[in-house]
């Protein structure tokens, strides 16, 4: 019996959007949980718009094409917007890439943790942020990569 490592994760500051179910490998729960705490403390929202991806999953309107060995493949990634909850201010991925407001502060808290924010990316993907597996850990990653995605 072989038990799939994907979790679904919610929280009340970390949510999908539109209903959508947030699916994580287990070994993203601290990243997700430090990100969540980070939106608890700075009083956001995380409105996630895509998290586990399979390879056949076609993305329509994707603000960054995926990378070959992307983390969301395996469970390690998510993409959303930031809103803040006392004001309703929505972030989305032009603001969160401006490096102003509050959402700066929040990204800033997020970074801290050593997580990856897509907006300090080469090319930038300001909706992004991941905990860098395929970079640390390309085996795991590969290893992930063929038990999820075959």
């Amino acid at each position: 019996l072989q038990i799939m490592p994907l979790i679904k994760y919610s929280s009340p500051n970390v949510k999908g959007y539109n209903g959508k179910v947030i699916w994580i490998e287990l070994g993203f729960l601290k990243t997700i949980q430090a990100i969540d705490d980070c939106c608890k403390g700075a009083g956001f929202i995380f409105w996630v718009t895509s998290a586990f991806r399979k390879e056949t999953d076609v993305i329509h309107g994707a603000v960054v094409n995926p990378a070959t060995m992307s983390n969301h493949k395996v469970g390690h990634a998510i993409d959303g917007n930031l809103q803040h909850i006392a004001t309703g201010e929505w972030f989305n991925s032009v603001k969160m890439g401006d490096k102003t407001g509050i959402d700066q502060q929040l990204i800033e808290a997020i970074t801290a943790h050593g997580v990856r924010f897509g907006g300090n990316f080469r090319k930038a993907d300001n909706v992004h942020f991941d905990d860098a597996l395929n970079l640390r850990d390309p085996q795991r990653w590969r290893e992930l990569y063929s038990e999820l995605q075959g």
